[in-house]
């Protein structure tokens, strides 16, 4: 993983996207990635918000949507560590979209919780082919969860305000 890419992405105008543009290019170097997605938890409105996805066309960033009652969010939410969906039969039970995620040739889904001061703030979303996510690859995706933290504190501070 390049933390001197990701730090000069950090420095550059463009942000949060630029911020979270390294970090998806982290996940893809490190554990690897088809699809990279990154969500903004905002707990007391109940609401979730895709801040970045590496596949804007199948999955844009900014919609929002309320955070829905299901085993994987409670995890998150608890921040109870990375969770994996692995296989047809996993991420269908848990993932409303699961064709469109089919369709792209992923079958695993890893949510990985980023918490700052004991709240849930984000989670970084790493999908590929079943069976992709072993314990090492799960461990180098947990080792994203600081400059995650870099890049949602950007968002939370100036959110699209510094986007050029």
């Amino acid at each position: 993983m390049d933390f001197d890419a990701f730090t000069r992405a950090v420095a550059a105008p463009g942000q949060p996207a630029a911020a979270f543009g390294a970090l998806a290019e982290m996940a893809a170097a490190g554990p690897g990635v088809k699809l990279f997605t990154a969500l903004t938890i905002d707990q007391t409105a109940g609401l979730l918000r895709r801040s970045f996805s590496n596949m804007p066309d199948a999955y844009p960033a900014k919609g929002t949507k309320k955070i829905a009652d299901t085993t994987i969010t409670g995890h998150l939410l608890a921040d109870a560590g990375p969770v994996l969906s692995d296989g047809r039969e996993a991420v269908e039970a848990n993932f409303y979209d699961h064709e469109l995620i089919f369709s792209l040739g992923c079958e695993s889904c890893l949510n990985v919780p980023i918490t700052v001061a004991g709240e849930v703030i984000g989670s970084i979303n790493l999908l590929h082919a079943a069976g992709h996510y072993t314990p090492e690859r799960i461990e180098a995706a947990k080792a994203l969860r600081l400059p995650a933290v870099a890049a949602f504190l950007i968002e939370r501070q100036w959110g699209d305000a510094l986007t050029v």
